[in-house]
């Protein structure tokens, strides 16, 4: 079975599948056109604004197997380095935060209370970057 394709950019967007168009609650557009997703069942925003948190249960589960696996590869003689993978509100949170400061969840974790793990933040990197990623469409 073959899944239909549109004639053009222009069909595709005729049809009004955007969830900017069909669902403009769960998307907040900042004033370049990026889009991000908010009011989802993660309270994406909510956690980077610091007014959702995670329990010192999930933060003290997310520890333990971070330290676990860290000490198994060391073991092995594996060195492990966990990279943080940012999403789009890290990046861009100086341009839709509001000018409240970013407290994201997963910094919480490495930043209190995480040792015996090594582990890199790209963040500032791709902050860095983002003013010269080529417009897109």
């Amino acid at each position: 079975m073959s899944v239909p394709q549109a004639d053009s950019q222009s069909d595709l967007l005729s049809r009004k599948r955007s969830p900017t168009d069909n669902a403009p609650h769960l998307v907040y557009t900042d004033e370049r056109g990026n889009c991000f997703i908010q009011n989802d069942n993660n309270k994406v925003m909510e956690h980077h604004r610091g007014e959702v948190r995670f329990s010192d249960h999930i933060v003290n589960s997310w520890k333990e197997t971070l330290q676990d696996c860290s000490k198994y590869l060391s073991n092995l003689d594996i060195q492990y380095i966990f990279l943080i993978a940012p999403d789009k509100q890290s990046i861009f949170w100086d341009d839709i935060g509001g000018g409240v400061p970013d407290i994201r969840n997963s910094l919480r974790i490495f930043n209190e209370q995480l040792h015996g793990v090594n582990w890199v933040d790209p963040t500032p990197i791709f902050k860095e970057a983002r003013n010269t990623r080529p417009s897109t469409l």
